[in-house]
């Protein structure tokens, strides 16, 4: 079993919109008075290759009989979308754009886009397992005269394997200190301590999200050391609550920067404002 994603007919000026969103707020086609530079080379690259389709009929070739014969555009500042070939481009506003449904999304998923496949695909164990294995039968069914053919029989059971079992101690009940078991693959800790309680002393918070305040952070420290506790565990103040802009250094940057500092550190905790820096951040050590 597979899926794989498809970009979602819209209109170009929302997909451009979406592009640009950051952190919480949505941003609208308002919020642009032109677009700069790097969201030029960001935008054609988005949009290169796709196939759109205008919402107007007939179908204008120039910006200016657009503007000529369907009134005045609403966001003539924003740039063309060039279409056709090299030699014979057609330029179309961005705002008579849509994109073309059906269209096979080729390249590397953002974190959450790769979150929101995973929701939608996800599927139990057991009935991922039951489709896997009727999968083989079915193939096996259809081929089976060429098969006899050849003198060849595949088991459709699957080999069985035994194989450690997850670790049941993970957590014990307040009420009778009976040990918590895990049920598919998941643990109930509410009124609950971890079976072996750890502890965190020697850790720090780094904000990278302009959209973060002080005041959110040291709410997210309590409730963190809070939850600690009614786990059983001790989780100690930060060292440090660090403040970094991500706009003046990269991130690469700026966790590099910290390590001489991080000696002997037990967890750097990190606040990002926008999906794609969970690589930068592994890249930065």
């Amino acid at each position: 079993m597979s899926a794989t994603a498809f970009y979602e007919p819209l209109p170009v000026l929302t997909f451009m919109c979406k592009i640009f969103s950051e952190g919480r707020r949505e941003m609208t086609a308002a919020d642009f008075r032109d677009l700069r530079d790097f969201q030029n080379v960001r935008l054609n690259k988005e949009l290169k290759g796709l196939r759109v389709k205008v919402t107007h009929l007939p179908y204008p070739r120039k910006y200016k009989v657009v503007r000529n014969r369907y009134g005045r555009l609403n966001y003539p500042n924003l740039p063309c979308v060039q279409t056709g070939s090299t030699t014979h481009p057609v330029y179309l506003p961005l705002e008579v754009c849509e994109i073309v449904e059906g269209q096979h999304c080729k390249k590397k998923l953002d974190e959450n886009q790769t979150s929101e496949m995973i929701k939608r695909t996800a599927q139990a164990p057991s009935k991922r397992f039951f489709e896997i294995r009727q999968s083989v039968r079915d193939l096996v069914n259809s081929s089976e005269t060429c098969l006899r053919e050849f003198g060849i029989k595949i088991n459709t059971e699957p080999t069985q394997l035994k194989g450690p079992r997850p670790g049941s101690a993970f957590a014990r009940s307040l009420r009778n200190n009976a040990v918590s078991k895990p049920r598919e693959g998941t643990w109930e800790l509410r009124g609950r301590h971890f079976y072996k309680p750890a502890t965190l002393s020697r850790w720090k918070l780094l904000n990278l999200s302009r959209f973060c305040q002080r005041d959110s952070l040291d709410n997210f420290v309590k409730m963190l050391i809070r939850v600690g506790q009614e786990l059983g565990m001790r989780i100690e103040q930060p060292m440090e609550i660090g403040v970094a802009d991500t706009n003046r250094k990269p991130i690469r940057s700026i966790l590099l920067e910290q390590q001489p500092k991080q000696s002997n550190l037990e967890m750097l905790m990190i606040v990002l404002s926008r999906a794609p820096t969970t690589p930068e951040i592994k890249a930065g050590g």
